[in-house]
């Protein structure tokens, strides 16, 4: 009977007060990696929300199916977060004492800040394809707001004044999550460019990922600064000013000159408006007909430089002078 009395004593003391209690690896996580949410809390049955799209505690009781996770051992809980932000991670601990009916909770919080990644709305690469004869197949993506499509030519407005365009069904934007999956952003057809006016149209462009979150990208499509004639001004005028072959932007052009002129001369040019020029290293802006120039070797480097909503667009124009 002792030996019974005491078993049954036992049985009873079986029920502890839960207490809530559990430690995080950090308060600031990476997106997508496994973080361990160690259990150090007493009770019989734990709950964990994550704070996350459909996790969240303080919408436990609305209808938006916000459930906790129990952790897989009973103890330990590992969890992914798939979208970044501040969240607060909450842990219920629970008993039930089935002789007195006795059913306790305790609940503890603590924040957790996952850091900005990828969402699955970031874009990896952007082109455009099969739209326009010597448009730029790719944009060059600028942190992460903005893409930048460098055009190859400029189109003349007086003959041609057609909106530059491109259509979804032309356009390759290849977004890829941390889970190696591929999404793609809703796109529509948008105007790249204003020929009349000889600028770029800012389109914003919204990328979603998961849970509908959304990124906005900036698209700026700009042309390369154009020279169209560029001379000595003590000699005769560049010929066969060509561009070279897989070097976009890049001209070559031999100029023929008098051998006994002085090597130090002015140049003149015609160019885009707001373009600097400069030559080889010197950063100094050269003014048509004013800034003298040394042409101290057979070849210089010019370079046009143009501003587009605060990024550089440069031309580059290796001179080759054959002497006569």
């Amino acid at each position: 009977m002792v030996m019974l009395l005491s078993a049954c004593m036992e049985e009873i003391k079986r029920f502890e007060d839960p207490v809530a209690d559990f430690i995080l690896p950090s308060d600031t996580v990476e997106l997508f990696a496994s973080v361990k949410f160690t259990n150090t809390g007493s009770g019989e049955y734990f709950c964990f929300w994550t704070g996350d799209q459909d996790h969240n505690y303080n919408l436990r009781d609305s209808a938006k199916n916000n459930i906790g996770l129990p952790p897989n051992s009973g103890k330990d809980f590992f969890y992914s977060y798939t979208q970044s932000g501040a969240f607060t991670v909450v842990m219920v601990a629970s008993s039930f004492d089935e002789i007195t009916g006795k059913f306790a909770t305790d609940t503890i919080n603590r924040p957790i800040y996952v850091k900005p990644g990828n969402d699955g709305n970031t874009i990896e690469m952007f082109g455009i394809y099969n739209v326009e004869k010597d448009y730029s197949p790719e944009a060059e993506i600028i942190g992460d707001s903005v893409l930048l499509f460098r055009l190859s030519r400029k189109y003349e407005p007086r003959v041609n004044t057609r909106p530059v365009r491109f259509r979804t069904n032309f356009v390759k934007a290849v977004l890829t999550t941390g889970n190696d999956d591929t999404l793609y952003s809703d796109l529509s057809k948008i105007t790249m460019y204003d020929i009349e006016a000889d600028k770029p149209n800012l389109n914003p462009i919204n990328v979603y990922g998961y849970f509908n979150k959304k990124r906005t990208y900036k698209l700026i499509a700009a042309f390369y600064p154009q020279i169209t004639s560029f001379k000595f001004t003590d000699g005769p005028p560049a010929r066969n000013l060509l561009e070279v072959p897989g070097q976009q932007g890049t001209y070559t052009a031999d100029i023929f000159r008098d051998i006994f002129l002085s090597k130090t001369t002015t140049i003149e040019y015609d160019t885009d408006p707001g373009v600097i020029v400069t030559m080889d290293d010197d950063p100094t802006p050269i003014v048509p007909q004013v800034t003298p120039v040394t042409l101290s070797s057979a070849k210089h480097t010019f370079y046009f430089t143009k501003d587009v909503e605060g990024y550089k667009l440069v031309t580059s124009m290796v001179l080759s002078i054959i002497y006569i």
